[in-house]
């Protein structure tokens, strides 16, 4: 089985759930919770988009991922 590598550091991103992970990891310390109490997004919600539970999400939702991070999540990323 091939071992999928990480993307570098400034690759850019193929999909919203890994660039939510980095800006996550960079900016909240990696805190869900943090992130979550911050831009009042629901901490459940991004949970299971980060675990893969939740395969794809509204495009409001992308809206308001996207609002929160300040474009570092554009809604682009969340089309399939």
């Amino acid at each position: 089985m091939k071992e999928r590598k990480a993307p570098r550091k400034g690759a850019p991103m193929k999909t919203g759930r890994e660039a939510l992970s980095r800006y996550i990891g960079r900016k909240f310390e990696g805190s869900v919770s943090k992130f979550a109490r911050e831009t009042k997004l629901d901490q459940s919600d991004i949970g299971k988009i980060l675990r893969g539970v939740r395969k794809s999400i509204s495009v409001e939702y992308a809206k308001r991922i996207e609002l929160a991070t300040e474009g570092s999540v554009p809604v682009a990323l969340w089309a399939e």
